[in-house]
């Protein structure tokens, strides 16, 4: 039943007006936009997209929100809506919830009066709510969350060498290094060279042995 059929606008006004819809979520587009043409045709999405809007005026509804997901290979900055870039280009606001390796949740939003950056945010398993944490970008927080393991690992191995530091981190990211440098730089955990080798052998401060490594 494509939404730009006549017969169908017809009965989604009457159902948004039966309710006195303030808002209206389409969720998915990519099943809203079934028989409506080619989904990667801009000319076919701006015409379904137009017959949204005038839905939305005669329904007298208020806001419209239309849920999208991003092509796989989408990269963390530049996200697009699956399918025509006219998708991307008709909403007033754009609302991007994406999540990272670890499972993290992020949003940020852009758009007419609307700039809010990259947000984390904590999920509750039982609510199935979403709270939004504080500002940081999923590249931040991904190297974050390389430096708390970091000092976890330090913390239970006192004396462990770079590189079985490195093997415990497991396969090796972009971020490692920068993280790395960071817990080091901080203070976070002392850094002792061994010898005249590019080994080093690492310590929580706190620790007994740290002391030594900080006269070192």
């Amino acid at each position: 039943m494509p939404m730009t059929s006549d017969f169908v606008q017809e009965k989604v006004v009457d159902i948004l007006k039966g309710f006195n819809a303030q808002t209206w979520i389409v969720d998915p587009l990519a099943r809203a936009f079934v028989g409506s043409g080619d989904e990667n045709s801009n000319s076919d999405m701006g015409t379904f997209l137009d017959t949204l809007d005038v839905i939305k005026y005669e329904a007298g509804v208020d806001n419209l929100i239309v849920a999208a997901h991003t092509g796989r290979a989408s990269e963390s900055g530049i996200e697009r809506a699956r399918g025509a870039s006219r998708f991307d280009d008709w909403a007033d606001v754009r609302w991007i919830l994406t999540r990272n390796d670890e499972g993290q949740r992020f949003l940020k939003a852009h758009g007419r009066d609307v700039d809010m950056e990259q947000h984390v945010l904590s999920y509750d398993d039982q609510n199935r709510q979403l709270t939004v944490e504080k500002a940081i970008t999923r590249t931040d927080q991904t190297i974050e969350n390389i430096m708390n393991q970091i000092v976890e690992i330090v913390q239970l191995n006192p004396g462990i060498t770079t590189g079985d530091l490195k093997k415990r981190l497991g396969k090796s990211t972009e971020y490692r290094e920068k993280a790395y440098k960071y817990v080091v730089d901080a203070g976070k955990i002392v850094a002792k060279q061994v010898g005249n080798t590019s080994t080093k052998q690492h310590y929580d401060p706190s620790h007994p042995f740290a002391i030594d490594a900080k006269l070192a």
